[in-house]
């Protein structure tokens, strides 16, 4: 939340410069976050203090400490946690802009034309988190005769929970995981 908040503040209040520089900083943050990532498990002491902060950094709203299991059924709340919280975000940050032009109408040029950088900024900063959740939501592998999510093996595929994560994993993936750079390239 206080991450959200500081991203938040940065959107209405940098200049577009300082807003570049941050950015980048950030983006450098979720690229080292989502290599250590990858080794989180082997972590412990320090290490593992650095990637529950670059955790934060990177939006990773389904962190779990390394080392920890979470518990059966826990995959289902975390998946739905990431996307719910990171559309809140996306919404708060959208509603906050349009409101400050409302409120603060000498600087309603500035409010519009942070609109589109901000959600620019935004979509890079969650896009690793978010494309990884919904390939994880569609991720299934064969366990004796059922398939099962690789992610959370106690959840069968394509019945019961799994298929309205399923079809938000598909929906996710086509519209934002590939039309979000599509739609940056274009523009």
């Amino acid at each position: 939340i206080v991450f959200a908040g500081l991203f938040l503040l940065a959107v209405v209040s940098l200049t577009d410069g300082q807003l570049n520089v941050a950015t980048q900083l950030l983006l450098a943050i979720v690229v080292v976050y989502s290599v250590a990532k990858t080794n989180a498990g082997a972590m412990d002491g320090t290490l593992a203090e650095a990637y529950q902060v670059l955790s934060i950094v990177a939006m990773d709203l389904r962190f779990v400490r390394p080392g920890c299991e979470t518990i059966p059924g826990s995959y289902v709340a975390l998946f739905y946690g990431a996307v719910t919280m990171t559309t809140l975000l996306c919404g708060i940050m959208i509603g906050l802009l349009f409101t400050l032009q409302w409120m603060m109408p000498q600087r309603k040029v500035f409010f519009i034309d942070r609109m589109p950088r901000a959600l620019l900024i935004f979509g890079m900063m969650v896009y690793i988190t978010l494309t990884t959740t919904f390939l994880e939501a569609v991720h299934c592998v064969k366990v004796g005769t059922s398939y099962v999510l690789s992610v959370a093996r106690d959840l069968k595929c394509f019945e019961g929970e799994h298929m309205p994560i399923f079809v938000i994993g598909i929906a996710g993936l086509l519209l934002f995981s590939v039309g979000f750079p599509l739609g940056v390239a274009i523009k």
